[in-house]
């Protein structure tokens, strides 16, 4: 082969390779570019409910996002049993094409918490109807006794807490709703108090007039509780004790109280002379003698049958002592306040005292008090029992309790309604 055809035949292998090159270099491309656009991207939608509330780019930046709204209520330093939401919170993964529409990717995290954490508050006006109670709204509107009271106050600098509502009355109630509502259950253990119990001795060495006299002193004892504490988004909704072990047990107070009757000395009859009796039946200018002097005997405040009533009333009330104090309540046995307390004692032995306004209905005593008065405090009733006591609803921890007059305020009067 000559010189000159070498070269055409190199030639022609130079351009195939050429081409073959070239057709390669094409298909990589195409290729290239195919699985580019095939390619796709992971992104995390967190979800309350049906609704999207964040999308982030891993699967731990949703899961974290739902953690921190589940422990926003949870206690430093506890180990709740569990945590609960409503509605549900759930992470769902998103494919989409790293070439197509991105969705709009959640930046500040923390601020998608602090919206589902912040409630929104909407206020009504209610108008109490004749025969609503505290007791019976308060179960109704799911809202505490103070804050049916508190709302029920028309004047916001009054200090006094009303224990009754009339009708006419509104009140204000203020509601709050929440994106997501967070239920914890925490086992919490304490120490408390078991208080102690009063106990009365009834004594003939003692006149009932005297101040009653504590033959002991009474003692807490004390007792470690475990409870099943229940909070929804921060407020503690029931407390289920769950075990009780006593620590040391509680010292009865003995009060005794006298019961024997103090002797009334009765003045003796007025008497005249024989001399001025006939002077009496003859001349009006006969001077009378003079009536034998005696000395002025004892004021009381009531006639005897009074009195034996509201010993009875007073007898009575006692009966109930450790009962429960229930915010507008008329029951002696489920729970009443002060003023129910005096209104339910009082009709048991058919008097219409009414549920409020006592002072009003009966009328003032001037002289010393006898038992079965009723105690007038600025906030507060009782019924005067003898010897310087008291017994009245006292409040949600005592309950129906005794007391010495003027411990619950130094300002009172009495009224009689016997």
């Amino acid at each position: 082969m000559g010189l000159l055809e070498k070269i055409k035949s190199k030639r022609k292998s130079i351009i195939v390779i050429a081409l073959i090159l070239t057709m390669v270099v094409s298909v990589t491309v195409v290729t290239s570019t195919q699985i580019a656009y095939a390619a796709t991207v992971d992104y995390w939608e967190v979800k309350l409910g049906g609704d999207t509330v964040a999308v982030v780019p891993s699967e731990a930046e949703a899961l974290d996002l739902i953690e921190s709204v589940k422990n926003h209520y949870v206690e430093e330093g506890t180990s709740p049993i569990s945590v609960e939401l409503d509605p549900l919170m759930t992470v769902e993964k998103v494919t989409v094409k790293k070439y197509g529409e991105q969705p709009d990717v959640t930046v500040n995290t923390n601020a998608v918490v602090d919206s589902l954490l912040e409630g929104k508050t909407t206020e009504t006006t209610y108008t109490v109807q004749e025969g609503d109670s505290l007791w019976a709204l308060a179960s109704v509107m799911n809202m505490s006794l103070d804050s049916i009271a508190k709302a029920g106050e028309e004047d916001e600098e009054e200090e006094e807490t009303h224990e009754a509502i009339q009708a006419g009355d509104e009140i204000v109630m203020s509601e709050t709703e929440y994106p997501v509502n967070v239920t914890v259950e925490t086992e919490v253990e304490s120490i408390k108090d078991i208080r102690f119990k009063t106990v009365y001795e009834y004594t003939e060495d003692m006149y009932e007039d005297e101040q009653p006299v504590i033959s002991r002193a009474g003692k807490n004892g004390s007792r470690r509780v475990l409870d099943l504490v229940t909070t929804v988004n921060g407020n503690v909704v029931s407390i289920q004790e769950l075990a009780s072990d006593t620590i040391e047990d509680a010292v009865d107070e003995v009060v005794r109280i006298g019961t024997k009757e103090r002797p009334v000395y009765r003045a003796p009859a007025a008497t005249y002379s024989s001399s001025s009796s006939a002077a009496s039946s003859g001349s009006t200018g006969s001077s009378k003698a003079k009536a034998a002097a005696a000395p002025a005997a004892p004021q009381t405040d009531t006639s005897s049958s009074s009195y034996e009533t509201g010993c009875a009333i007073a007898n009575y009330a006692l009966q109930f002592v450790g009962y429960p104090y229930v915010y507008g309540g008329t029951s002696l046995t489920g729970g009443c306040d002060c003023s129910g307390f005096v209104y339910s004692i009082f009709r048991s032995f058919g008097y219409s005292v009414p549920r409020t306004g006592v002072e009003y209905y009966g009328r003032m005593v001037t002289g010393s008090m006898q038992p079965g008065d009723i105690i007038v405090y600025p906030t507060h009733y009782s019924i005067y029992i003898g010897g310087g006591m008291e017994v009245s609803a006292l409040n949600p921890s005592a309950g129906i309790k005794t007391l010495r007059v003027g411990v619950v305020s130094s300002s009172y009067y009495a009224v009689r309604v016997i």
